[in-house]
Parts: C-alpha cells; sequence; structure tokens
C-alpha cells in the first residue's frame, strides 16, 4: 500500500539506470536494441507491455513488431526501471 517509488531504504550504493529510457523504432533504425542496465552485476528481468509493439528476450534485445508504443520494466536487485518505446512504421 506504498504509494511513492523513489523513497531511499535500500542498501545499494549506486544508481541504477538503463542504457536506453526511450527510444523510437523507425523504418530506417536498426532492426534490434540491446538494453542494458548500468550499476549492477546482477542479471536483470526483462519484460514490455504490449508485444504487439515490440518484443524483448531474456538477455535484453528488443525487436519491433507493429505500430504503437509500450513500456519495458526491468526488474534488478529489488528495483523496477522503465524504457518506452515507440514504433512509427
Amino acid at each position: 500500500s506504498s504509494g511513492g517509488s523513489s523513497t531511499g531504504g535500500s542498501t545499494s550504493t549506486g544508481t541504477l539506470s538503463l542504457n536506453n529510457t526511450d527510444f523510437t523504432f523507425s523504418a530506417l533504425s536498426n532492426p534490434s536494441v540491446q538494453m542494458k542496465v548500468n550499476g549492477t552485476s546482477s542479471t536483470p528481468t526483462w519484460s514490455i507491455g504490449n508485444t504487439s509493439v515490440a518484443t524483448i528476450s531474456a538477455d535484453g534485445v528488443v525487436k519491433p513488431v507493429g505500430p504503437g508504443s509500450t513500456t519495458i520494466t526491468c526488474t534488478v536487485d529489488g528495483q523496477t526501471l522503465t524504457c518506452i518505446v515507440r514504433c512509427s512504421f
């Protein structure tokens, strides 16, 4: 029943971040994007909201599927990071 997400209490020393937080697949872009987490050596868990827009593999490779936008969710070290993915073709 907690409403806040960035209210400390973690014993982690570094701040985790994704190599991308918002990107767009266009017809001319790379056919895939490799997502990475900076600040941890732990293995992240990847999921994506709408698999009709894009898919993400267990090792963080994002591939476009169809037009629209969706959100990648990464869970690692008890933290949740997100990245917006847009497909414009």
